[in-house]
């Protein structure tokens, strides 16, 4: 069945974690408290009871055992709303509002998924423990935050300028090599092939290597390409492909380079460096991404910072770096490195 993207996204969250004790007077407090909000332990007690009765509940405990299982629901829950009290509340002081036709399009998104079948969406709600407003509570959450990041990163475009200078640094990047290729599944036919193209007059070897690989080449589409790969970063090859390209000058062939794919007759037919406006925009997206990562999480942390997040030790505590909820160290545990035990 196709799963739901953010009811699966939500079940894997849970997978990064390790477990760690509950008990202790810890038990009797909220579960989580942002500034005047908190988290009661008998919501997260409630929607674990309504997540283990769902088939993701039993495909966790298959992987981690029961008690895992839960700590690692419990956990991840808990992560989840203090997520969403802390961002909605950004949200606010920045003016951001989700429309009902922003959200009833992003739902008719995932529905599609299903190609209109209501039956298999429902199905995929049921198989993560979800209902049709929790996921519209979800999916609220992620609009939420792809409108606060818009907002925060908005203005960090790299110029022209910058970008140059990254295409001026990392040139070997851009570095591309045109081939054509032969592929066939024995040795004995490479070979074979191979002395055709020695024995061919110099005039005729690259029509006849044309040739050969629309006839003898396993590779689907060599009728048409007749072997040619089109330009390409030499990293996109196999270690044993790339290796042979790089001992070759343009218009030679190589002999038989053997593959996890069968054996290769090569020929290099060109090298170039793919110029600074053909490479730009993918430039722009790793300069401009790397700075926008960086942008976003030193202002989830500040956020999370002044929202004055607190976690009861019952569920582990909370690391501000990847603002999830995780398991006490050791370091963390008063007494714990002379034998003490955890929360």
């Amino acid at each position: 069945m196709k799963r739901l993207p953010l009811a699966a996204a939500l079940l894997a969250s849970v997978l990064a974690f390790s477990a760690c004790g509950d008990s202790g007077p810890a038990g009797s407090r909220p579960a989580a408290s942002v500034g005047d909000r908190t988290i009661e332990t008998a919501e997260v007690t409630e929607a674990f009871e309504k997540f283990e009765d769902s088939p993701g509940f039993d495909q966790l405990s298959q992987q981690q055992g029961e008690s895992q299982a839960r700590r690692l629901f419990e956990q991840s829950y808990v992560s989840q709303l203090i997520r969403r009290y802390v961002l909605r509340a950004e949200a606010e002081e920045m003016n951001i509002d989700i429309s009902d036709d922003q959200l009833s399009a992003r739902l008719e998104e995932i529905k599609a998924q299903f190609q209109g079948d209501e039956t298999a969406f429902l199905d995929a709600l049921k198989q993560q423990g979800l209902t049709e407003a929790e996921l519209d509570e979800l999916v609220t959450d992620q609009l939420i935050e792809q409108e606060l990041r818009k907002k925060v990163t908005g203005d960090l475009t790299p110029s022209d300028q910058e970008l140059r200078a990254y295409y001026e640094d990392h040139l070997d990047d851009y570095k591309e090599v045109r081939a054509s290729h032969i592929l066939v599944e024995e040795m004995a036919l490479a070979e074979n092939l191979s002395d055709q193209l020695e024995a061919a007059p110099k005039g005729e070897m690259v029509s006849l290597f044309g040739r050969l690989a629309a006839k003898e080449s396993t590779e689907p589409n060599a009728k048409e390409s007749r072997g040619d790969l089109g330009w390409a970063s030499p990293s996109n090859y196999v270690v044993p492909f790339a290796n042979a390209l790089e001992e070759l000058e343009i218009g030679e062939i190589s002999g038989p380079v053997q593959t996890e794919f069968g054996f290769h007759l090569i020929r290099l037919t060109g090298r170039r460096t793919r110029p600074f406006g053909a490479a730009k925009a993918e430039i722009a997206q790793t300069v401009g991404g790397s700075r926008s990562d960086k942008a976003w999480q030193e202002y989830l942390v500040e956020a999370y910072e002044s929202a004055g997040v607190e976690v009861n030790p019952r569920y582990g505590e909370f690391d501000l770096e990847t603002q999830q909820v995780v398991n006490a160290t050791a370091e963390d545990v008063p007494g714990a490195e002379e034998g003490g035990g955890g929360p």
